[in-house]
């Protein structure tokens, strides 16, 4: 078992009833998902960043979902699924975007795929290419794998064509580049030949926002500079960390699954902080 995650969304017409109540400027994601994931009639629970609460659910989206809205509040929507090949071991497996699609990089195309957790479930299995992305047709009952995702293509995201796709992320995806990777090796070492071993990204750096903060903690930690804390946020096993800021005078480091391409607002969506210093992956990491 492990959960889909959707960014800046709310439910409607479901009963909210109170999983946690944390305490100011403490994440609570942690906290919720393990509530929620040993919770029997937990089905699904939605986050509150700035109230530092959550509220579960016996309620899934099943395909779409009516009751899940966009909203520009600081929220996060996680929903149990139960996928039939192991994940890796982050919190939450997919992230997925309703709407949207990448547009022009399917790796592979298949028909007769008969729910959005299928396809999913392919994603993870696939061998030929390492899936980090994926969109799936309802209407169509298509799923669509693809190499690339809506960081490393950003200007190809978009919102889909037809009205019945969604797209997802994988958080596992890292990890099967590395077993891809590990295998290769082995065979090359097999024949007598030897493999560099390469950065993913060469060239590459976080971007700088000076006094400004996303707001989307999803973990804290001590931390006497900024390169402590970006190789705090580079070492998270718990979830993609894709940005992070940092509060010198307090020592303060906020480790972030959220950037502000996973918001509604986008730029907009970083608010003042006085003081501290909020960094984001660039498009090449």
């Amino acid at each position: 078992m492990s959960f889909e995650k959707i960014a800046s969304v709310t439910i409607r017409g479901v009963p909210f009833v109170p999983l946690y109540n944390g305490q100011p400027d403490i994440p609570v994601t942690a906290e919720c998902n393990n509530r929620c994931r040993a919770g029997a009639k937990c089905r699904s629970f939605l986050l509150s960043y700035d109230k530092h609460q959550c509220f579960g659910f016996d309620y899934e989206s099943l395909n779409r979902g009516i009751s899940i809205v966009s909203t520009n509040e600081k929220t996060s929507y996680f929903e149990k699924i139960c996928l039939s090949t192991a994940p890796c071991e982050k919190a939450w497996t997919f992230e997925r975007i309703m709407g949207k699609e990448l547009n022009g990089f399917d790796n592979r195309i298949l028909s007769g795929v008969a729910s959005r957790l299928r396809c999913q479930e392919l994603c993870l299995k696939e061998r030929s290419f390492v899936c980090r992305s994926g969109e799936y047709d309802y209407a169509l009952q298509q799923c669509r794998l693809s190499s690339e995702d809506r960081r490393s293509q950003p200007s190809s995201f978009q919102t889909a064509i037809s009205s019945s796709v969604d797209y997802f992320e994988n958080q596992c995806s890292a990890n099967q580049q590395q077993q891809q990777q590990q295998q290769s090796g082995q065979s090359q070492q097999q024949t007598g030949m030897t493999v560099s071993s390469l950065p993913m990204s060469v060239g590459c750096d976080f971007e700088r926002y000076e006094n400004l903060d996303i707001k989307r903690a999803d973990l804290i930690r001590t931390a006497f500079s900024a390169e402590q804390c970006r190789s705090l946020c580079e070492a998270t096993r718990a979830f993609v960390c894709r940005s992070y800021t940092y509060a010198a005078a307090t020592s303060q480091c906020w480790l972030n699954s959220d950037d502000i391409l996973a918001v509604s607002t986008g730029l907009n969506g970083l608010e003042s902080h006085a003081g501290a210093t909020y960094f984001q992956r660039g498009h090449c990491l």
